[in-house]
């Protein structure tokens, strides 16, 4: 952080920033919109719908979500079409995904234009995300602290590297979740740090979980800001695009493809093979280690089962973790509620949140796991910034996770659930430090009445 701060390190973070941004720009963006095989003289397309699909005709492009992003968002906003139902591949996302989406639909007969855009935002979002993280210890008068900020995106990096290179959507989830820890650490606009976690559980479903969180310390504004913000993105803007009946079937539609089949099957009913080696979840390693399944993609045959379990049985054992990690964490909110919190113990809560849905989720894929950075920031600064002893003690499992995180980088590695590792790791860190959050203020608590106890004048 010290070398950072100074002129020489702030000039080398903003030239690696400048190259890093445009080379993996440019890669995300060949990679989104200019095939790598053209069977045509001149490509043209009436509707985004079709493009880079298998029914395409006209080229073959490289690995890219956006394509099919794109396709989603505008037959369901400009065609009409059902996005559950006349696409094959079943996203589950909500149908606000289709609205959110869709200023970057909306240029696709510029080539580059909308894949440009839609990295430049997530590109921003990241450098934002970081400033957020770096600052939420701070008063806001405070001058801020450039070298946490350079090193929380230093570490940010390969996550989002691997996400914006395929156009993935997680830097819209991340970026809201890193205002809302800003404000609801420092106490400021609860109920626009509760629309913000509104708009993250209106654009993907997990993030829901933070409304518990909210009940469960009593943050009633920021739960009414979230209950009014995923009415907003849930309701109204989908029922102003589509008109109320049209915004009715297509909730209709994501219960009858998404929900009612998961509830039935899981995630193998509504997603074929969701075990593979990108799946980092509880789940999936389960599954991958209890049941003789192809733990990796596509040709890979290699297994890492340990025992040979039904799936049935596996899928209990699951059920069974899960819900222990969701009882846990419920224990874990309802005990340390407290009238007055300081913002390092409301921050250190908060990011027990995002962890959360990384583990009750049955599909963690790599890239979700950019969420990782909202703990680690935490813990950064209540041990370097706030000087916080217990955080000084775990600080050693930021480096481990990351450490994990690298390695697993590996195909071999990738296949024993690495991301998985550095979830739990990062958990144990922040409930060390949550639990040693209690208990200290519990021991001054009862040290104070003993103390007021024996002042003179006092009776027992």
């Amino acid at each position: 952080m010290a070398g950072l701060e100074s002129p020489w390190g702030r000039r080398g973070f903003w030239t690696l920033v400048i190259v890093y941004g445009a080379l993996l720009g440019i890669d995300a963006v060949v990679r989104a919109e200019f095939p790598k095989e053209v069977y045509v003289e001149r490509l043209r397309y009436e509707s985004p719908t079709w493009m880079g699909r298998r029914q395409d005709t006209q080229a073959k492009y490289h690995s890219s979500e956006f394509q099919q992003f794109r396709g989603l968002s505008w037959g369901a906003v400009r065609e009409g079409l059902d996005e559950y139902a006349d696409f094959g591949h079943i996203r589950a996302y909500p149908p606000f995904f289709a609205l959110a989406f869709f200023p970057f639909a909306f240029f696709w007969r510029i080539r580059g234009l909308g894949s440009a855009l839609f990295f430049a935002t997530g590109y921003a979002g990241g450098l934002l995300t970081a400033w957020w993280l770096a600052r939420w210890w701070q008063r806001r008068d405070d001058p801020p602290s450039f070298g946490l900020f350079a090193l929380t995106w230093l570490i940010m990096t390969p996550f989002v590297g691997a996400v914006l290179g395929r156009c993935e959507t997680d830097m819209l989830v991340v970026v809201p979740l890193a205002a809302a820890l800003l404000l609801m650490a420092r106490k400021e606009k609860e109920t626009l740090a509760g629309s913000l976690l509104g708009f993250a559980a209106s654009f993907k479903v997990l993030p829901g979980l933070f409304g518990v969180y909210l009940l469960c310390q009593r943050r009633w504004r920021a739960a009414a800001g979230m209950v009014l913000g995923g009415l907003l993105f849930t309701v109204v803007l989908p029922v102003l695009v589509w008109n109320p009946e049209g915004a009715w079937r297509r909730h209709v539609s994501w219960y009858r493809h998404v929900v009612a089949p998961y509830h039935t099957g899981g995630a193998t009913a509504v997603i074929g093979r969701p075990y593979r080696s990108t799946n980092q979840s509880l789940t999936a390693a389960v599954h991958r280690f209890l049941t003789p399944i192809r733990a990796g993609k596509r040709d890979d045959m290699r297994r890492v089962n340990v025992a040979s379990l039904p799936s049935a049985t596996a899928a209990r054992i699951a059920s069974g973790l899960r819900a222990l990690v969701a009882l846990g964490l419920l224990a874990l909110w309802l005990l340390c509620w407290r009238g007055q919190q300081t913002p390092a113990q409301r921050a250190a809560l908060f990011a027990t949140v995002p962890l959360g849905t990384l583990l009750l989720s049955e599909v963690s894929l790599t890239t979700h796991h950019v969420t990782l950075i909202i703990p680690i920031a935490v813990i950064l600064a209540r041990s370097i910034c706030l000087g916080d002893s217990c955080s000084r003690r775990v600080l050693w499992c930021v480096a481990l996770a990351l450490l994990v995180c690298t390695v697993g980088v590996s195909k071999t590695v990738h296949l024993l659930s690495p991301f998985l590792l550095a979830t739990l790791i990062l958990l144990g860190a922040l409930l060390a430090i949550v639990i040693g959050d209690y208990l200290r203020e519990r021991r001054d608590g009862t040290e104070s009445q003993a103390n007021g106890a024996l002042q003179p004048g006092r009776t027992g």
